[in-house]
């Protein structure tokens, strides 16, 4: 069952990796060239959805794995919080995308498997252990 969870968690983190790097273009084209950044809102709220799959995932492969798919989930949270906050204090909103770099960055780490937990090896191997390959 672990390998599953840690299967779907790396999937999901590639998923998840490259949603924030469309993300980016999003808001270049909703800046830039669109007018509009419903596209961009609505692809964030997605990715605050992946960020909850990433927990759940991420508890089942140890500690390292699920606080740093739960800190991916406050990031993107803290995303819509800084939108928010926009409305109190534009300085506040201006670290939107200096946050959102830190989802960027976090979400590369998952992705290349910097937190996987390793996953107990076969029962033919007692006491080994691997990590789950990509």
């Amino acid at each position: 069952m672990k390998r599953f969870f840690a299967r779907a968690h790396n999937v999901l983190a590639h998923i998840v990796l490259l949603s924030v790097a469309l993300e980016f273009y999003l808001a270049g084209v909703g800046v830039f060239a669109a007018g509009s950044l419903d596209p961009h809102r609505m692809l964030g709220a997605v990715i605050v959805l992946g960020g909850l799959l990433l927990t759940l995932t991420g508890l089942a492969g140890g500690r390292r794995t699920a606080v740093a798919s739960l800190a991916f989930l406050l990031l993107t949270v803290l995303q819509v919080v800084l939108i928010v906050l926009g409305d109190v204090s534009r300085y506040i909103a201006a670290l939107h995308p200096l946050n959102a770099l830190a989802v960027l960055f976090l979400s590369r780490e998952l992705a290349r498997g910097r937190y996987r937990a390793e996953v107990p090896a076969e029962a033919d191997q007692p006491g080994k252990a691997q990590v789950y390959p990509v």
